[in-house]
């Protein structure tokens, strides 16, 4: 029998056998308690959020975010991705007034909101997704790396991300409620080249962008679809295919950052020349002209195809430039002030 076995910890802790797994019990205790609470919390505000969102006055939004959210039109799908297209209707979809659903809900009188639910919605308004690197595993908690801003937090959701490993990855949003950080809505575990490749991505996305979104958070939060859109790929074979096609009928990449270079390289062929036309007549009429190149492209396309009388939606052109649908609506509105 080894000497000391049953009055010695050999967690190195110093402590009684006993006590020492007593104190770790407790705090596994606590942490499951403190974590149950915070999902509580969030579940509570999501089903009022939910309700809210279904007021008529955003009838036609519902059926915008849908355009900008789903790869396919099909109802198979929709039933699959419903949970994951409410979420983003409700907090990251840009309605016509320029605020998302749940920004309206914070923000209106006749809703009675206390302090702490303020705090979750304003959490809930700072979320994105990201990519995340597993960093540390431990028995209750787990830490996470962020790809793109190198942020590192902490989560509580063993349980959720039970199996993962130091040096995995994972899609996932994050949302703080009460010192709790949540994994809501999509975590995903990603293969390595599937991380390096939306890595990749997303930064090129962000270098075209930066003009309108001069940080990466700011970029991230405006541009959830694009996530929701690589989860489709990844969940689903059908869409998989669909956008494997569509990449396949791209033009090519534009020969410089300018308007110009840009509509010669998605612009339809029909309306080209005149999309052409009207940008350079509003250049030389605008001696300041601020945001990135592919917005201007983009609110020059979809200009010409209204003056025309074309049954085009913001969703769709927006989709077709890959801009989120509130820079889209800024441009156009600086291009049809001045014509």
């Amino acid at each position: 029998m080894l000497p000391g076995r049953n009055d010695l910890c050999y967690c190195g802790s110093g402590k009684k056998y006993k006590n020492c797994c007593m104190d770790k019990d407790l705090q596994k205790e606590r942490h499951e308690r403190r974590l149950k609470e915070a999902q509580k919390q969030y579940a509570e505000i999501y089903a009022k959020l939910y309700a809210y969102s279904r007021k008529e006055e955003f009838k036609n939004e519902y059926k915008r975010a849908e355009e900008i959210f789903y790869i396919l039109d099909n109802e198979e799908v929709k039933i699959k991705f419903e949970r994951f297209f409410e979420t983003y209707y409700m907090q990251d979809h840009i309605t016509e007034s320029g605020k998302v659903i749940a920004t309206k809900f914070y923000n209106d009188p006749e809703i009675k909101l206390t302090n702490n639910e303020k705090l979750i919605l304003q959490s809930i308004g700072n979320s994105y997704i990201s990519i995340y690197d597993v960093m540390k595993v431990e028995s209750d908690k787990i830490l996470l790396k962020d790809c793109f801003t190198g942020e590192e937090l902490y989560t509580e959701e063993t349980k959720l991300l039970n199996g993962f490993v130091e040096g995995e990855s994972l899609m996932a949003r994050v949302v703080e409620v009460s010192g709790v950080n949540l994994l809501i809505d999509i975590t995903v575990k990603i293969i390595a080249n599937v991380k390096d490749f939306i890595v990749n991505d997303i930064n090129r996305l962000f270098k075209q962008y930066e003009k309108d979104c001069p940080n990466m958070k700011l970029f991230l939060s405006y541009h959830t679809y694009i996530f929701y859109r690589y989860m489709q790929q990844l969940l689903d074979e059908a869409s998989s295919a669909a956008m494997r096609n569509e990449s396949g009928q791209k033009k090519e990449e534009p020969k410089d950052n300018t308007v110009v270079s840009i509509l010669e390289s998605i612009a339809d062929k029909e309306c080209l020349e005149k999309c052409i036309e009207t940008w350079k007549s509003y250049e030389e009429s605008n001696s300041e002209i601020k945001g990135s190149e592919y917005g201007w492209a983009a609110a020059v396309e979809y200009f010409v195809k209204k003056e025309a009388d074309e049954n085009i939606t913001q969703a769709q052109i927006s989709k077709k430039y890959e801009i989120s649908p509130s820079t889209l609506g800024k441009r156009y509105k600086e291009l049809k002030s001045s014509n």
